[in-house]
């Protein structure tokens, strides 16, 4: 691939357009293996037509060279992707927490009203507890990038382990009902009510593993269980 430079730089040379040559190409070694040469050199003689009868100039071995420069510009670029990245999150962060909030404060204030039946309150829990996964979602999406800069950082808390899965059930029924896939919880006698532990990060597992569970399971049932 680099002979059509090569060649072109020497031809320019050669027909008196620059005073000497330099490139860097590859070149095969006697054992097979590549390595990258700086090339130098000009024509030291000409016939009295001007044709070129002596060049001189020096091959150097610049394979060191040419791969630091190649781990410094990855680098870069992969440094340069990440701080895109990074400020893609953020403004998707934003801009999705700003109706969430607006969801679920609405939920809420209808969960305050008088006269709702208890499968309403039910419709109306779901809504709130997956508008909150949703949000811990969004700063799950911030974790990955602050983990990709090894900033990532874990949130303890104590929580009720019974109640924080019964939402997530909530969650996937309706696409357990679509699916025609009976979805079932089970804990141990033995669980304690409450646990602690970065609740956002316990959510994401027990959410990712029902996901896929859902998602690869076309027919029967898929059965969550805990136990110490």
């Amino acid at each position: 691939e680099d002979m059509p430079m090569a060649t072109d730089t020497i031809k320019t040379h050669v027909e008196g357009g620059d005073l000497m040559y330099a490139f860097d190409c590859r070149l095969r070694t006697k054992s097979g293996d590549w390595c990258w040469v700086h090339h130098r050199g000009k024509v030291t003689e000409r016939n009295p037509h001007g044709a070129p009868v002596r060049m001189s100039g020096v091959h150097q071995d610049c394979t060191a060279r040419i791969l630091a420069e190649q781990d410094r510009v990855g680098r870069l670029e992969a440094e340069a992707q990440n701080r895109a990245k990074s400020r893609l999150l953020a403004m998707l962060s934003h801009e999705i927490r700003t109706p969430m909030n607006a969801i679920l404060g609405y939920a809420q204030l209808l969960q305050r009203e008088s006269g709702l039946n208890i499968r309403q309150r039910e419709y109306l829990d779901t809504i709130d507890s997956s508008g909150q996964h949703l949000l811990s979602l969004i700063n799950d999406l911030l974790d990955m990038a602050r983990l990709e800069s090894g900033r990532i950082s874990t949130v303890y808390s104590e929580f009720d382990i019974h109640q924080t899965v019964l939402n997530i059930h909530r969650m996937f029924c309706l696409r357990a009902i679509e699916k025609g896939v009976n979805l079932t919880f089970w804990s141990a006698p033995d669980v304690p009510s409450r646990l602690r532990t970065d609740m956002g990060k316990f959510r994401q597992v027990v959410t990712n593993l029902l996901s896929n569970a859902l998602k690869f399971t076309e027919k029967g049932s898929v059965r969550v269980e805990i136990s110490v």
